[in-house]
């Protein structure tokens, strides 16, 4: 196995006052990967959320775009084998690279939460639970160091200031990418007596976080 350095890997995610671009798709293949056939199939490495194609494996899914052609692209990771494409109502979403902030992060830790459980004890047996039906995705935790000028750090305010859910992209040097919806919970700072300024914040997984590549 050979093991591949963190050196060059980028941390992005959508802007909150990004515009995403509509694109009806004329055609998805059955195949893995899935290829769409667009007017405007962009640029490879953007974000496209899939929605109403009747193909379960890419429906309301965030993926990344690679092998763009002048009208087609492929959906990084997917598989639609098993699924067959139907046109009506079927829709992709596209955030252009422009509307997407690259964040200077020092650290990131992306963090799974446990299934959730409640409670259900009685005198007979006081450890008794059964399976929440709200599970959480998990969140991620990150830090940084202030930089007022930059616009990733007033991105960041701005996120978790508004609250909107956004799309993050990790790119993985040499291993595809880390997607998933986030939202913005918290940005706290640090204050060391003799160091740089710093921040550290929490944004919650929508989803799992899925690796395509």
């Amino acid at each position: 196995m050979a093991a591949k350095s963190t050196k060059d890997l980028t941390v992005c995610i959508s802007k909150g006052d990004g515009t995403l671009v509509n694109v009806a798709p004329t055609a998805i293949t059955s195949a893995a990967p899935a290829v769409v056939t667009a007017t405007n199939s962009g640029i490879d490495g953007e974000m496209v959320y899939v929605s109403g194609t009747d193909m379960p494996a890419i429906d309301n899914k965030w993926w990344v775009s690679a092998s763009v052609s002048g009208t087609e692209f492929t959906l990084l990771g997917s598989d639609t084998t098993d699924d067959t494409f139907d046109v009506t109502g079927a829709s992709t979403d596209r955030y252009a690279e422009a509307d997407m902030e690259c964040l200077c992060l020092s650290s990131l830790t992306l963090n799974v939460d446990e299934p959730g459980t409640i409670s259900v004890a009685t005198f007979c047996d006081p450890s008794a639970t059964i399976a929440s039906a709200v599970q959480a995705a998990g969140t991620i935790s990150f830090a940084g160091f202030v930089a007022i000028g930059d616009s990733d750090y007033q991105e960041l305010l701005i996120a978790a200031d508004d609250g909107l859910e956004r799309v993050m992209r990790i790119a993985l040097p040499a291993n595809g990418y880390l997607v998933a919806p986030v939202t913005f919970s918290q940005i706290t700072w640090d204050l060391p007596i003799d160091g740089a300024v710093g921040y550290t914040g929490t944004a919650v997984l929508s989803t799992k976080m899925v690796h395509q590549f």
